[in-house]
This record gives C-alpha cells, sequence and structure tokens, in this order.
C-alpha cells in the first residue's frame, strides 16, 4: 500500500462507521508507522464526507428498529425530535427496559447491520 491508500481507507472507514454507526479501528503496521515520506498533496475531490442524518419529528424513536439494522440518527437542533440515549438495554425510544422479550429483538437488530457492513467493507 502507499501513504495515500492508507489515507482513501481510513476516510472509507470513518464514512461506514458513519453509516452503520459503529466503531471503527484502523490497524497499521510499523513499517508505515515508523516511515517518513515527502508527498504531494492527495487529490481528494472525489472524497465526499456522508453524514447520515435525519430531521426528526416528534415522534423520534432514536433505537428504532429497522430491516437494515441501522436506527435513523439525529443531532440536537436538527428535528423537533427528543433523543433519550442510556448504556443499559433500551427500547426503541430510549428508555431502559429490562424486558426479556426484548432483548432477542436488539441483538437481532444489531447483527443485521452485518450485511451492510460486509457488503460496504475493504477487502485486505
Amino acid at each position: 500500500g502507499s501513504m495515500e491508500r492508507a489515507f482513501r481507507l481510513t476516510f472509507e472507514a470513518f464514512n461506514l462507521a458513519d453509516e452503520f454507526q459503529v466503531p471503527v479501528f484502523i490497524l497499521t503496521d510499523q513499517y508505515l508507522l515508523n516511515s517518513f515520506y515527502n508527498v504531494p498533496s492527495f487529490d481528494i475531490k472525489d472524497l465526499e464526507v456522508e453524514r447520515h442524518l435525519v430531521e426528526s419529528g416528534a415522534d423520534y424513536r432514536r433505537y428504532e428498529v429497522t430491516e437494515s439494522g441501522v436506527s435513523p440518527r439525529r443531532v440536537p437542533g436538527l428535528g423537533k425530535g427528543l433523543g433519550g440515549t442510556d448504556s443499559q438495554e433500551h427500547e426503541e425510544v430510549g428508555h431502559v427496559q429490562e424486558d426479556f422479550e426484548l432483548r432477542p429483538r436488539v441483538v437481532d437488530k444489531r447483527q443485521g447491520k452485518r450485511g451492510g457492513l460486509l457488503a460496504g467493507g475493504v477487502e485486505p
């Protein structure tokens, strides 16, 4: 690979992270990390930051179960809906829920992202 390839793959990884709402890990090798390069500026005209945001209505459900496994995501100030977030298991609106029937649905929702991630992923 090259420095430009590493740059482009990192850019693509961040777009995937935004689209699927998951963390990404950028792994490199020792040679790349210990190398110094003088390179011309990369041509970035073809690169586009993909923001997967929605403008929400009052009925916004941050963790809505969708076919793709990816719930609609908004940021503060983008729409009228309120979004609740919690680190515990929660239902579609974001309220903590300890219902044993909820857990399999939420796990299936998260696993639903796999198909899209694998299709959009980068071959080693």
